[in-house]
Formats: C-alpha cells, sequence, structure tokens
C-alpha cells in the first residue's frame, strides 16, 4: 500500500478545494472536536461536494499525524460495536509551512518538534517525507556533530540538500524547498550501498537525481509486478490506449486488478512527461544548480 500511495491523500471536490484556498498537493489539515489529520491534498470531480475521504492506513508508526480516526467520535452500534467513521463533521484548512522535504538515513534519527513526519517505504533504512515550520539546518548540523559525520551541502532559492558521510559511506540525505522536492529515490536509496565514486556522481546525488540522467521507475502503481509509473506513461506515449494493451506490454492490472482504475485515470489524462512520475505532494521539478561555494566541511568546524 505504501508503495502504491506513500502519502495519506486527503480526497476533495475542486468546489471545495476551491473555496479553502486550497489546490492539489497541498499539505492540509482535517480536524474535528475529537483531534486532527494532516495529509496532502487530492483533488477529484468524484469527490462528492462537502465531504472528504482519507485512508486509515496510517497509524502513529508510520506518521505523525496521520490517524484519520483521530477525527472520530468515540460512538460504536450497540449491537456490531462499529464506531461511525464514514459520519464526522470535520474543518478542511490548509496547513502551512516554512519546508518540505525527504530525509533518507541508515536508521531515523530524533526529529525535530517542529516537524511533521511520513514514513516511506524503503527497506534499506529510513525513508522519510517531513515538513516543518522552523529551518532545518540548525538540527541536521547538530547532528551531523554529534554523529561525527562529514557533511557536504548546497543551499540557496528557498532549498537546502545535504548529504552525511563517514568513512566514504553515505549515512544521511537530505532535499527541502518550499514545497516537497522532486528528488530520483532509487538513485539515492542505491547511494547507501553503492556510493558515487566520483566528484560528478556525488553532485549529481546532492542535487537528488542520477549521474547518468536515466529515467526513474517513478511511483509504484502495479505492485504485484512492481510496474512504475515512468514505464505505464512511456507505454501510453508509445500506443498503449487502453488497460488491457498496457496490460499485455507491461503485465500491470493483469494480476489481482487494483491499480487498473488508476491505470485507467493516467490512460485519461494522456501526461506524457515521465518527469511528474516521481512526485511527492504535487511538487514541481525544479533544477538544481550545485555551485562551487557548496564545499564539504566537517560539522562542528
Amino acid at each position: 500500500l505504501m508503495q502504491h500511495q506513500p502519502l495519506p491523500r486527503v480526497s476533495v471536490h475542486p468546489d471545495d478545494a476551491a473555496r479553502a484556498g486550497i489546490s492539489e498537493g497541498d499539505l492540509v489539515e482535517v480536524a474535528s472536536v475529537q483531534g486532527f489529520m494532516v495529509g496532502w491534498a487530492a483533488l477529484s470531480d468524484a469527490q462528492t461536494p462537502g465531504a472528504l475521504f482519507a485512508p486509515m492506513h496510517w497509524n502513529a508508526r508510520f506518521a505523525s499525524h496521520g490517524r484519520v480516526n483521530a477525527l472520530v467520535a468515540p460512538v460504536c452500534c450497540p449491537h456490531s460495536g462499529q464506531p461511525e467513521s464514514k459520519q464526522t463533521a470535520v474543518r478542511l484548512r490548509k496547513r502551512h509551512t516554512a519546508w518540505q522535504g525527504e530525509l533518507f538515513c541508515r536508521a531515523l534519527p530524533t526529529l525535530a518538534p517542529d516537524m511533521l513526519w511520513w514514513r516511506r517505504a524503503w527497506e534499506g533504512g529510513a525513508h522519510v517525507t517531513l515538513a516543518g515550520r522552523l529551518p532545518p539546518q540548525r538540527w541536521l548540523r547538530e547532528l551531523a556533530e554529534h554523529e561525527g559525520w562529514l557533511m557536504q551541502y548546497a543551499e540557496g532559492a528557498g532549498r537546502f540538500h545535504a548529504l552525511a558521510w563517514r568513512d566514504g559511506a553515505l549515512m544521511l540525505a537530505f532535499y527541502s524547498a518550499v514545497r516537497c522536492p522532486v528528488v530520483e529515490s532509487e538513485a539515492i536509496a542505491a547511494a547507501f550501498s553503492e556510493p558515487p565514486g566520483t566528484p560528478a556522481a556525488r553532485h549529481a546525488l546532492l542535487a537528488g537525481r542520477r549521474a547518468n540522467n536515466a529515467p526513474a521507475k517513478g511511483r509504484i502503481i502495479c505492485s504485484c509486478f512492481g510496474v512504475g509509473e515512468t514505464a505505464i506513461r512511456a507505454a501510453i506515449a508509445g500506443g498503449c490506449d487502453s488497460a488491457k494493451r498496457l496490460g499485455e506490454t507491461l503485465r500491470c492490472g493483469t494480476n489481482c486488478g487494483s491499480c487498473v482504475p488508476e491505470l485507467k485515470a493516467l490512460l485519461a489524462q494522456r501526461a506524457l512527461l515521465p518527469e511528474a512520475a516521481n512526485q511527492a505532494g504535487g511538487s514541481e521539478r525544479v533544477p538544481f544548480e550545485l555551485r562551487e561555494e557548496f564545499v564539504a566541511r566537517q560539522a562542528g568546524r
């Protein structure tokens, strides 16, 4: 599920979103008298106006404030014990943060108190989407100093990227911007087991991209066969005009069938740009130039 939908989405009808000043991919807060949750807005004409939908799978293990059940009143059916989870009055508003980012590390460190977090699927370590009110630079530098890591960073235009090293091994990679930046997650994850061997490759890693500009696999659409959005969009661009033809070409949608609605949605969009495939929170790819003054330095010196 976390590969298919890596972040908790709140489905909103476009008319309701417009009244609340919310756009696709905005960070939003849904609150009731019982509590609140924070997720990412997903605008859909299929969503009933005046109502919201959010999945219940993000508990305290996977998100700091992702529990939609925190909104629900503790009222249950006296016969079945079923909670009244389908009818809860809520308020929707945009959640403002100073930055959003992606953190990759071998083990999840203690996060700053102001940070919201959502754990992502990655067997090799901890991959967490973050958002916060305070600049993350001080937290990262104090962490690197405490761990004795060599820190390499680049910042500018509202962005801050950092890599932390120990004896040539990558210990942490961090990427932040005003909106969650688009990074090549597969390439970053691979660098923890095979560190980049050239300055150009290290600079590419610091920028959050692949050194050889190979296309990323993108968000996993078909979990059964590990088919990513990039391959699906490429197949659509190559002439696959139905879910059946996509299945014949890539095998996606031919086993459990749960991804077929999303395949049909991609077909309807006819969005043929693979750069959109690895987005988190509806963010846009922004070229990031590494400049010479952003040099590696020992934290604390």
